[in-house]
């Protein structure tokens, strides 16, 4: 199908403060930040998911990508 004209041009608008709102009611107002807004808007459950694997385990962004898949060596510091 073409499309004439801007790709989303027609698409509904979105008021991302009460999105931000909405998110902060749900899950914490210390939990949300802006870009989670917009990863909310185009991924809603794996935002979720992400929010409540992260309540869970902690800061989990932080660790170094091998630590977080593999694992820390044996008596490896992880700062």
């Amino acid at each position: 199908k073409k499309i004439d004209g801007r790709p989303g041009a027609d698409s509904k608008s979105l008021d991302f403060d009460k999105i931000e709102e909405e998110l902060k009611n749900k899950f914490g107002d210390d939990i949300i930040r802006k870009c989670d807004v917009i990863s909310y808007v185009m991924f809603p459950k794996v935002l979720e998911e992400y929010i409540d694997f992260k309540k869970q385990y902690g800061p989990v962004d932080l660790y170094p990508t091998r630590i977080f898949f593999v694992g820390p060596e044996l008596n490896e510091m992880i700062e």
